[in-house]
């Protein structure tokens, strides 16, 4: 498949996936309310962080390693499999322990608390890990249009418990368990499609050596990574009110899901830019969609600070009132999130992955530092403006190195063209 193709299915379906998403997203917060949502989304933010380092970050290794079949997939998807099991297994006694010493004053009791915890990291870690191998076969349609049927099909059994009562804890027990239902349907059509048996091939020793110690390099950045954009739960969790969580999460959320189209562009486009597989010059398309980028949040701020105030109480419900200025505050960060999206591509096909890592710790100590230091004013509009912020440095570090490298006259990042869209549009659409 050739690089525009695999980038328009990529954008196409993950699109639909994203675009169910946000329906489910909307439907919950709708029948759970700002404090229910809330508490779904704090617990899931917990229990993400764990399977990230219960992962290993293992699908970077399972795409690098199945898509140069420097190890033969049948084996990756074997392995990967009773990684999930093993793991399961021994996150039952790490819930039950972080439970009784830390998470006891929750309202859920410690067999749900642990039932929630391991059904949503084996779920995910399903969901993560045959993705991952099904892209590194250029096939971006199938799990991502699995995913999206499934989020329709639990939506339309969450309007079915609403119609009759089903009360809100019911309604969180069926989301947890929908997420490891949808991890099981994308495994198992992977293996089906594959004509995969578990134990039909086992990987040696020199093969999973390979595996964990790349996986375990990406492991590390994506730790750090993940706490610069979610350590904010915490201190929101800690020094605000239920709703304020619900709010704040919500807008967190509503922010993550425009940075998905930088994503997609990065994650398909950088890595054939830097091999010099296009023919654009790396440094000039990051600078077009930088200034693309630039005047769609510029539109999108604008939108927000006029009809924030009603249109989310509108689409979420009247608990969501408190989530635009936070969003709004939030938004600045985002773009530069967007762009350092490109950024870390940009360098990561460089080999130079320490610079990213460096921007990201310097912005989790500014994130870090921020919320303690204004502790005796919080709110979540602090939260957003110090994230915004760490978000900012990161940016600025990594914006730094790439101008400096590649000797950009700053004037470029101004000059909006109508060339610059039409540009995209052939990038993007042409057949």
């Amino acid at each position: 498949m050739s690089f525009d193709k695999s980038l328009q299915q990529s954008l196409v379906w993950r699109g639909f996936y994203f675009a169910t998403s946000l329906l489910l997203n909307i439907v919950l917060s709708r029948f759970l309310l700002a404090e229910g949502i809330g508490f779904v989304y704090y617990l899931a933010n917990f229990f993400s962080l764990i399977l990230l380092i219960a992962s290993v970050s293992m699908e970077s290794g399972l795409i690098y390693f199945a898509s140069g079949n420097l190890i033969k997939p049948n084996k990756l998807g074997g392995f990967a499999l009773l990684w999930i099991v093993m793991i399961s297994v021994v996150l039952i006694l790490f819930f039950r322990f972080w439970f009784l010493y830390f998470e006891n004053n929750l309202s859920i009791d410690q067999f749900t608390y642990c039932r929630y915890a391991v059904f949503f990291v084996a779920g995910v870690l399903l969901t993560n890990f045959y993705t991952a191998l099904f892209q590194s076969q250029q096939n971006f349609f199938l799990p991502n249009f699995l995913s999206g049927v499934m989020n329709i099909i639990f939506i339309i059994i969450l309007f079915e418990e609403k119609i009759n009562d089903y009360s809100s804890s019911e309604i969180t027990d069926s989301f947890f368990v929908f997420m490891l239902i949808s991890g099981i349907v994308i495994a198992g059509t992977y293996f089906i499609k594959n004509k995969i048996s578990v134990l039909s091939d086992f990987m040696n020793n020199h093969e999973l050596k390979i595996l964990f110690k790349y996986s375990v390099v990406a492991l590390f950045a994506n730790v750090v990574f993940f706490l610069v954009y979610r350590i904010d739960y915490w201190f929101v969790k800690y020094n605000c009110s239920a709703v304020d969580l619900g709010n704040y999460i919500q807008a967190s959320k509503i922010g993550q899901l425009i940075f998905v189209i930088p994503q997609v562009i990065a994650a398909a486009m950088f890595p054939q830019t830097a091999s010099g597989k296009l023919h654009l010059d790396v440094s000039n398309t990051i600078i077009k969609l930088f200034r693309l980028f630039m005047q769609i949040f510029i539109v999108l701020i604008v939108l927000v600070l006029i009809t924030g105030k009603w249109i989310f109480v509108s689409i979420f419900g009247q608990s969501f009132d408190k989530m635009h200025l936070p969003l709004l505050i939030l938004l600045p960060g985002i773009l530069c999130l967007s762009v350092l999206s490109l950024l870390s591509a940009y360098f990561a096909g460089k080999g130079n992955v320490k610079l990213n890592l460096k921007g990201a710790v310097y912005a989790l100590i500014v994130v870090v530092s921020g919320n303690l230091l204004l502790l005796k004013f919080y709110s979540i509009e602090i939260a957003a403006m110090v994230s915004s912020i760490g978000y900012a440095v990161n940016f600025s570090y990594s914006f730094y190195h790439f101008i400096k490298t590649n000797k950009i006259e700053f004037i470029k990042l101004w000059q909006w063209k109508m060339s610059d869209w039409i540009w995209l549009k052939q990038m993007l659409f042409n057949k």
